[in-house]
């Protein structure tokens, strides 16, 4: 039953992530810019004046597949070109494309069936097959940037995320039991403090006030940020030996950012769970206190939690652009951010698509996490 669940659920990524890949082809087709320019400007070979310019175009273009049509079909007006590419330079195919709409013409559609000899098929079915393409930008496989980039960020990730629960999970036991006093006030509203502070403000100021000499030589605690460019050139856990102690202080941003939200949720669910009529019943049978809330209420309240767990990871990612780029950490958020401003669009889309995968992957293993900690919890495949 398990397995058949399991596997019912991963057939069920498939529609969502072909979702995500359509939107993120469409974006990548209606932005501004000329793909095949920056690629003949990085290769050394973009002159418009050139008597081979529009040679040299075609090559280009026919090599990033750009002279096929768009997608499966298309509807456009009939005087609307069917493929905007074939309009060479940029100038002249944007004049074209300005003119149609400054004209305000209406016309009756277009139909054009192009079959599977277009752009998007040609690019999904080779991101399926593992090959990303190159980057724009430095030629290299997106897949060897990625590979490197999404080690330092899961390794940031686990780290904060591993610190959050292991101090959150105590904590918010802890006020969770008994009433309320004055050291635990306290406590309860610095965590509210951390995590209302954005994170970007946390990390900066951590960065401004903990990294430097400039307010006082006793608040220099931690290491200068970023990474020297050796790290490159060495292998992934040589650079976590050497440049480790430059990670310390945005774990422990994210840590202190996430533990906050955690202890406050697990404090709320344990009080709703003591509170509970089952319990009531069984401390009037002489259980106590302390062994109802850690034998009952306790695996109860955890139910709610795994959600907030693992649904921390994927929105630890999208964090992971604040993070990285504060602290020049070479992860993906920082290679995203990179890649959209360099209009690098194959590292942008097999960014994407993996967080869109891991974040379904994550809501999967939340749901047979329920089922280990509450029994009762059953799969159904219907």
């Amino acid at each position: 039953m398990m397995l058949e669940y399991v596997l019912k659920r991963f057939f069920s990524f498939v529609p969502t992530l072909f979702m995500v890949a359509l939107i993120l082809f469409f974006i990548k087709t209606i932005l501004p810019g000329d793909p095949v320019d920056k690629m003949m400007l990085v290769d050394g070979e973009l002159d418009i004046a050139s008597i081979t310019y529009i040679s040299e175009y075609r090559k280009v273009q026919q090599r990033l597949g750009l002279n096929k049509p768009t997608f499966y079909f298309a509807i456009v007006p009939r005087s609307y070109p069917s493929n905007r590419w074939d309009i060479i330079p940029l100038s002249s195919r944007e004049k074209v494309i300005d003119d149609y709409h400054n004209s305000h013409r209406l016309e009756w559609p277009r139909w054009e069936w192009n079959g599977t000899d277009n752009q998007f098929h040609k690019w999904i079915c080779a991101f399926t097959k593992g090959d990303w393409g190159a980057s724009i930008i430095d030629q290299k496989q997106v897949s060897s940037k990625v590979s490197v980039a999404i080690k330092w960020t899961f390794f940031l990730l686990l780290l904060s995320l591993f610190f959050a629960i292991m101090i959150s999970i105590p904590f918010g036991f802890w006020l969770s039991q008994g009433k309320s006093n004055f050291l635990k006030t306290i406590l309860e509203k610095w965590s509210f403090l951390f995590f209302s502070v954005p994170l970007f403000w946390l990390c900066t100021l951590a960065v401004v006030f903990l990294t430097t000499e400039q307010y006082g030589s006793w608040t220099n605690w931690f290491p200068s940020i970023g990474l020297d460019p050796t790290y490159q050139r060495v292998g992934f856990w040589e650079g976590i030996g050497r440049y480790g102690n430059k990670l310390i202080l945005p774990a422990i941003c994210w840590t202190l950012h996430s533990m906050a939200y955690m202890s406050t949720q697990l404090k709320v669910s344990m009080q709703n769970q003591l509170s509970m009529d089952y319990l009531i019943t069984a401390y009037a049978k002489g259980l106590s206190i302390t062994q109802g809330a850690r034998s009952h209420a306790f695996k109860n309240a955890m139910i709610p939690m795994i959600t907030l767990i693992i649904g921390s990871i994927p929105g630890a990612m999208a964090g992971s652009i604040i993070i990285e780029n504060i602290f020049n950490i070479p992860g993906m958020g920082r290679l995203l951010i990179a890649a959209i401003y360099q209009s690098d669009w194959n590292v942008v889309m097999a960014i994407v698509m993996i967080i869109a995968f891991i974040t379904m992957l994550c809501y999967l293993l939340a749901d047979l996490l329920y089922a280990y900690v509450n029994p009762k919890i059953r799969w159904k495949s219907k």
